[in-house]
C-alpha cells in the first residue's frame, strides 16, 4: 500500500489528537508538518504520535514532541522511524502501564486477547496497584482503556462504547517482544527448540508448539522460579513440579491433556489463575481446593459440567462467578 498523502496526514493527525479533522490549527506553527514529514505517511507512527498529543494545544508540548522524535533519530541514525516513534512513546507511558504492556507479548500475532482473561491475569502477575474506592478489576479496566486511549493495543467487539476484546498490531507486537525479550520479562519459545535460550532463569515462558508429536517441559532448571507459563498450538507435556513462584498457567487447547496429568496441582501454592482448555479434562483431582491463592480457574475448553462437584473442591470459599470462569475470593 502507498503511504498517505501529506493532507490525508494531517487530517489525520488532528482528528485523533483534537476530534476534528480540521486544518486551522495556524497557532502551533509548523511543528505539526515537521512531525508529519518524520512519520512519511506511516498511518500507525501518525496515529501514535497523535495518542501523545491528545487535547495539548499549547504549541509548547507539539515543539517538545518534535524535538523527542529528533532527537531519537538522532541516536539511532540507521533505525527506521517508526521504531523510533513507537520507543519515544513506549518510554511515555507510566512504568506500571509498561509492565502491562509488555505482557501482551506472550500472545501470537492476530490472538484477540479478552479483556477479562487479561486483566485476571495482570491481577495474578501482580501489575495492578490497589488504590482506594477501587478495587484491583476496576483499576485493571483503566489500565485497558488507557492503552487503547494510547493507541497501544486496538479494541476488539465494542458494545455500548466498551472493546471485549483487544489486539495488538503486528509492528507493536514485534517491538514489544524484543523490548520483553532484552528485560527477560518474557521467554517465547518455539517448542522445538530446547527450552534453555537464557543464561538466566525463565520468569514468564510462553511456548508455541507447531509439531504433531508431543513435547515435554518443566524438567529443567532453568523453569524453577517462572512465574508465568502460557502453551498455545499442538499438545504439550508438562511434569507439574511444586513450584512457589507459578502464578499463572495457561495450558490453550493442549488436547494431550488429562485428568492425571493434573495430579500435582495442588503442589503450586502460590497459584492464581489457572486455565485449562483440554476436551479431554473431565474432572479436575481433588487437590486442586488446595491452592487457597485461587483467584481464577478458566475451564470453559473442557468437559467439566459438573459445576457443584467442582464448586465442593472449593467449599471454604465464595464463588462469585460461576459461568465457565469462575472467580474467587475468600471467605
Amino acid at each position: 500500500m502507498k503511504s498517505l498523502s501529506f493532507e490525508d496526514s494531517k487530517r489525520l493527525l488532528f482528528k485523533r489528537a483534537f476530534g476534528s479533522a480540521s486544518l486551522c490549527y495556524t497557532h502551533l506553527g509548523t511543528a505539526p508538518d515537521e512531525i508529519l514529514r518524520k512519520c512519511d505517511g506511516l498511518p500507525l507512527a501518525i496515529i501514535t504520535i497523535s495518542s501523545m498529543l491528545a487535547d495539548q494545544h499549547a504549541k509548547g508540548e507539539w515543539d517538545s514532541v518534535l524535538n523527542d522524535i529528533g532527537s531519537s533519530l538522532a541516536k539511532n541514525p540507521g533505525a527506521e522511524n517508526m521504531t523510533a516513534i513507537l520507543s519515544m512513546s513506549y518510554f511515555d507511558i507510566p512504568h506500571h502501564l509498561r509492565s502491562c504492556l509488555l505482557y501482551l507479548s506472550v500472545f501470537p500475532e492476530d490472538h484477540k486477547i479478552e479483556k477479562q482473561c487479561l486483566i485476571n491475569r495482570w491481577i495474578a502477575e501482580g501489575f495492578i496497584h490497589k488504590e482506594k474506592g477501587q478495587n484491583e478489576y476496576e483499576i485493571g479496566e483503566r489500565y485497558f482503556n488507557d492503552l487503547i486511549n494510547r493507541s497501544m493495543i486496538q479494541p476488539v467487539r465494542v458494545k455500548y462504547g466498551q472493546a471485549k476484546a483487544c489486539q495488538v498490531h503486528d509492528i507493536i507486537l514485534d517491538y514489544i517482544k524484543c523490548k520483553a525479550a532484552e528485560e527477560n520479562f518474557v521467554t517465547s519459545l518455539d517448542a522445538a527448540e530446547p527450552v534453555y535460550t537464557s543464561e538466566y532463569k525463565v520468569r514468564r515462558l510462553c511456548v508455541i508448539n507447531h509439531n504433531e508429536e508431543n513435547v515435554t517441559l518443566w524438567a529443567d532448571e532453568i523453569l524453577s522460579q517462572v512465574r508465568s507459563v502460557t502453551i498455545f498450538g499442538q499438545p504439550v507435556k508438562f511434569t507439574l513440579l511444586p513450584s512457589n513462584a507459578l502464578r499463572v498457567l495457561e495450558l490453550g487447547d493442549c488436547r494431550g491433556m488429562e485428568c492425571h496429568h493434573l495430579a500435582g496441582i495442588g503442589n503450586l501454592f502460590n497459584l492464581k489463575y489457572l486455565c485449562l482448555s483440554s476436551r479431554s479434562i473431565t474432572k479436575l483431582p481433588d487437590n486442586v481446593g488446595e491452592l487457597q491463592h485461587l483467584h481464577t480457574l478458566d475451564v470453559r475448553g473442557t468437559r467439566i459440567k459438573n459445576y457443584h462437584e467442582l464448586s465442593q473442591n472449593f467449599k471454604n470459599w465464595h464463588i462469585y462467578r460461576l459461568t465457565g470462569m469462575l472467580d474467587f475470593q475468600k471467605g
